[in-house]
C-alpha cells in the first residue's frame, strides 16, 4: 500500500475539476465532491476549510477514479456510495429502492409537528427504502409504525435501515392493489390507524423523455411509473384502505405528481375526507397532500 501525503484542498479541487464536467452544474459538483471525500476519505468540510494534511492512499484513490466514472454513465452518486442522507441518518440504498429526496423531508417535518401524542399507530405505504417509516419510528413518541411494500428486495434495504437505525418497525410484505388487501390486513390485526403516508408511484410512462438520465437508468421503475391510463391507480387504493383504517380524524400524507393535485383532491372529498391541502416544495411545485378522514 502507497501513501501520498497531500492536503485536502488540493484533493477537493481535483475531484471537483473531473466531476463538473460530467455534472455540469456548480452546485451539484460541490456536493457529490464532500459526499465522495467523506465516504471514502473521512474529510470532512472543515478540513477542507482548514486544508489539512490527508496521506492518500492509492487504494482509496482508485476508488475514487471508479465513482467518478460511474458518475460518467449518469448512475446516481447515492447508488455509488450505497448511502443517502435523510432527516440527518444516512440510509443504505440501491437500485431496488427510491433515492430519498429532501422534499421528503419536509412532508415529514409536517407530520412530526401535527402529531405529538404518545403510541401513535402510522402505516407508511410503498415504504422502499423505509427512511419515512423509520424516521417517524425515531422521532415521534412511542410509536407502533407498519411499513408495507409488494418488493422483497426493497423490504430486505428497510430491513438493514431499521437494523442500522435501531427502530422497531413491523414489515409488511403485501400489494396495495390487492383487492384482498383490507382482509389480509385485518388478520394481522392492522386497523385503527392514526396516521397513514405513502409516496407512490406516481410518474405516468408519457413523462419519461421529461426525466433525467440518472433516474430514468438506474432508480425501479416499479417504484416510479403508473399507466397513462388511469395515473391514480395508487392513490385510490389507498384511499381505500385509509377511509377503512384511519380512526376518525386520523391524519393522511401523499406525495403526488404536481399534475394531478385537484384530482387526488377531489378523490379524496369523494371519500368524505377534509382538511385538505396541497403543499408545494421549494420550486412551488405541488408536492404532497395532507387530510383528515371524517369524524363520526
Amino acid at each position: 500500500m502507497m501513501l501520498i501525503t497531500t492536503n485536502a484542498k488540493k484533493i477537493y479541487n481535483n475531484v471537483y475539476q473531473r466531476i463538473l464536467p460530467i455534472l455540469i452544474d456548480k452546485n451539484e459538483s460541490h456536493s457529490t465532491v464532500e459526499l465522495i471525500l467523506s465516504h471514502y476519505l473521512n474529510i470532512t468540510s472543515i478540513d477542507i476549510l482548514m486544508d489539512e494534511s490527508i496521506a492518500l492512499e492509492n487504494q482509496k484513490s482508485d476508488m475514487i477514479s471508479l465513482a467518478i466514472n460511474r458518475l460518467s454513465n449518469n448512475e446516481p452518486i447515492q447508488y455509488i456510495l450505497k448511502e443517502a442522507d435523510f432527516w440527518g441518518r444516512k440510509f443504505i440504498v440501491n437500485s431496488d429502492v427510491l433515492i430519498p429526496r429532501c422534499e421528503t423531508e419536509y412532508m415529514v417535518q409536517q407530520i412530526l409537528s401535527e402529531n405529538s401524542h404518545d403510541n401513535l399507530k402510522v402505516l407508511d405505504i410503498c415504504t422502499g427504502s423505509g427512511c419515512i417509516a423509520i424516521t417517524l419510528q425515531k422521532e415521534l413518541s412511542n410509536p407502533l409504525v407498519y411499513a408495507l411494500d409488494i418488493c422483497n428486495k426493497a423490504l430486505l434495504v428497510a430491513k438493514e435501515n431499521a437494523i442500522k437505525h435501531m427502530a422497531a418497525i413491523e414489515i409488511i410484505n403485501y400489494d396495495i392493489l390487492d383487492p384482498l388487501l383490507l382482509q389480509k390486513l385485518s388478520l394481522i390485526n392492522l386497523d385503527i390507524l392514526d396516521i397513514i403516508v405513502s409516496n407512490p408511484p406516481y410518474v405516468c410512462m408519457s413523462e419519461k423523455s421529461q426525466m433525467q438520465l440518472k433516474v430514468l437508468n438506474h432508480e425501479p421503475h416499479k417504484a416510479l411509473f403508473v399507466p397513462d391510463t388511469d395515473p391514480l391507480i395508487f392513490y385510490k387504493a389507498i384511499v381505500n384502505v385509509a377511509a377503512s383504517l384511519l380512526k376518525p380524524n386520523g391524519r393522511m400524507y401523499l406525495e403526488i405528481n404536481e399534475l394531478y393535485g385537484i384530482e387526488i383532491a377531489d378523490l379524496l372529498i369523494e371519500h368524505n375526507f377534509n382538511k385538505i391541502d396541497i403543499h408545494k416544495d421549494l420550486n412551488k411545485k405541488n408536492r404532497w397532500i395532507s387530510c383528515c378522514n371524517k369524524t363520526v
